[in-house]
């Protein structure tokens, strides 16, 4: 019993605090950095297409196949998560995300590009976003919509810099 109320007190302490500001910058960062990759794609739209001699098109469904992933899994992900936990949920995104950044890198032809930047990236902030954005509510009582929304500002960031950074 005293275990228990021991428990909710720190519970308590930890909500609303800067541990949770950590969390909410911590996510910030993670989506500006994962949603900044994903849309700099259009900053090597032109190179992919000399590089693998293909259509706009064809070079569109690369993203087009990123993008319908990572909104699909989400809701995927959002109950992995609840059910196992948000870090192994994360860090699986991240490493699926990152491996798929370095793969399209070395991609040589257009199928390891829908490989590598389609699915891996949108496997990879499918596996993220959601979890992601779903820990930054259980810090905060008080200022939760604010918390959620300046994590969730690391989307428009990210979009915003990274393809002018890549560029």
């Amino acid at each position: 019993m005293l275990a228990r109320k021991t428990d909710a007190v720190a519970r308590e302490r930890m909500i609303d605090s800067a541990r949770g500001w950590a969390m909410v910058a911590a996510t910030f960062v993670l989506l500006f950095l994962g949603f900044g990759a994903a849309y700099a794609f259009t900053a090597f739209f032109p190179a992919l297409e000399a590089e693998f001699q293909a259509s706009r098109q064809d070079i569109a469904l690369i993203f087009g196949i990123s993008g319908f992933l990572y909104f699909l899994l989400g809701a995927l992900s959002g109950a992995i998560a609840d059910r196992i936990g948000t870090r192994p949920v994360v860090l699986f995104g991240v490493a699926v995300c990152g491996g798929g950044i370095i793969w399209g890198a070395y991609a040589e032809s257009l199928w390891e590009a829908y490989i590598a930047f389609g699915v891996g990236i949108g496997v990879g902030i499918g596996f993220f976003y959601v979890p992601a954005i779903g820990a930054v509510q259980r810090w905060f009582t008080v200022r939760r919509a604010m918390a959620a929304g300046f994590a969730a500002a690391g989307i428009g960031a990210g979009t915003m810099v990274m393809p002018g950074v890549a560029e």
